[in-house]
């Protein structure tokens, strides 16, 4: 049986839970906003460098360099966004095995207590007519 410290750990886990996940949305929420604050810039500078592109001089090169630059920075979040999900995922996975084990634990357990509440009751019951058997008599008539 679990003491008293382990349910109390087990409470305090459940209750944590939400707050790591809350935590991870928020992480994935503030990724995806500077994520598309980066494809929007990406999109304007494109568009710019495009209208100027004819002449390939040091300031389109330059334009260039950092839309590449900002392409490789958008895959940066959009990877920590998806390494953030899977570390998301994982906290969920991981408690929701922590309340099966916890569940099976205890479904095991009242199981056994009820098994052993019923063994006392019948125990207790066979000593009560064994030791006060109930006697019969029969009349018989003349």
């Amino acid at each position: 049986m679990a003491s008293p410290i382990d349910m109390d750990k087990f409470l305090a886990d459940l209750s944590d839970l939400p707050g790591k996940i809350q935590k991870n949305l928020i992480m994935l929420g503030n990724m995806n906003s500077k994520s598309q604050e980066l494809m929007r810039n990406i999109s304007k500078e494109t568009d710019d460098y495009l209208v100027n592109k004819k002449y390939l001089t040091d300031k389109n090169k330059k334009a260039l360099n950092n839309i590449q630059r900002q392409f490789v920075q958008a895959k940066e979040y959009g990877d920590d966004k998806v390494q953030l999900s899977v570390q998301t995922y994982t906290v969920v996975d991981d408690e929701i095995k922590k309340m099966d084990t916890y569940f099976t634990w205890y479904e095991a357990n009242v199981q056994a207590q009820a098994m052993n509440i019923a063994k006392s009751i019948h125990e207790e019951l066979k000593k009560k007519y064994l030791i006060r058997p109930r006697t019969m008599t029969i009349r018989r008539n003349n």
